[in-house]
């Protein structure tokens, strides 16, 4: 176990609009598993009218930060970051709170190791079907491609020595962008099943169309500034038939909409390109995402 008191070692990250109820009742579910002494930031970004959680007094080191205008979910998270006083912060949205294991434990094992830039934890989505894997290791940590924002532990200052999420992407693909820019500096992302979390994908103030036209959007922007220039025809040209098919598929213009706001932004964000090297890009594509991982190894 820690020999520091949790609440001198990690803080508690959710970034929120808009869903004042589902706020509330995550609050309390993390007091109730017992985190009420750790320290909560919480962003609103932007909600209209602003919130106010009467929740948040549950918790003597809680904090709310508000964004004026909203910037997106990721920036809002940057914020959080900043002001995060602990080495480690576990970042959860506003409907996913911890069910079962030991943050302590989990705490213990990334002071263990210093390979690490963030720890993807387990979780289910009753709503979605999605029960908790079963056969991923419990005392053994797994490289993954990429974390679920919904459930991730970070070391706070290799999050801040990369930036953070990017200034660009807003929403939507900023876990993997994150995730190929600490690969490509040697920090690995592990999984390890000592911390569990329930995601409810609360529909409330959740645009599908819109997570549809901003996939398509950061993934071709996300290839164009950080892919080797001998992968973005194949790249590109995927991404492209991918939109179409979806235009298909959904009967809307979203995922095509999507890729037309990129090339859109191109022109700026070409300037910016710092394309990743070959054998971190064939490594980034060989791991599995996080998602993908629990999938396959629920045994359930």
């Amino acid at each position: 176990m820690p020999t520091d008191p949790l609440p001198s070692l990690v803080t508690i990250s959710i970034a929120t609009k808009d869903r004042p109820q589902v706020l509330e009742e995550t609050l309390r579910k993390i007091h109730a598993f017992g985190l009420g002494e750790c320290p909560v930031i919480l962003c609103d970004d932007g909600s209209e009218p602003p919130l106010s959680p009467a929740a948040l007094a549950l918790f003597p080191n809680g904090r709310l930060l508000r964004n004026e205008q909203a910037q997106g979910q990721a920036l809002a998270r940057n914020r959080i970051v900043r002001e995060c006083a602990t080495p480690y912060l576990l970042q959860l949205d506003d409907d996913s709170y911890p069910v079962a294991g030991d943050l302590a434990a989990l705490l213990t094992f990334a002071q263990s190791r210093s390979d690490w830039f963030a720890l993807a934890l387990p979780f289910e989505e009753p709503v979605r079907g999605r029960d908790f894997p079963t056969g991923i290791p419990r005392e053994e940590a797994v490289q993954v491609k990429s974390f679920v924002g919904c459930s991730v532990l970070f070391e706070v200052s290799k999050f801040n020595r990369m930036g953070g999420y990017a200034e660009w992407i807003g929403k939507m693909v900023e876990e993997e962008e994150l995730c190929l820019l600490a690969l490509s500096k040697g920090h690995a992302v592990l999984s390890i099943d000592l911390l569990r979390i329930r995601h409810d994908v609360t529909e409330i103030a959740r645009n599908r169309d819109g997570i549809t036209r901003l996939c398509f959007r950061n993934w071709f922007i996300l290839w164009c500034v950080h892919g080797p220039i001998s992968v973005l025809p194949w790249r590109l040209l995927r991404l492209g038939l991918g939109a179409a098919f979806m235009t298909l598929k959904q009967r809307s213009p979203n995922a095509i909409e999507g890729v037309v706001d990129a090339i859109r932004m191109l022109p700026v964000l070409w300037s910016k390109r710092s394309p990743v090297s070959m054998p971190c890009y064939r490594e980034f594509q060989t791991l599995p995402h996080a998602l993908d991982y629990f999938e396959k190894n629920d045994l359930a």
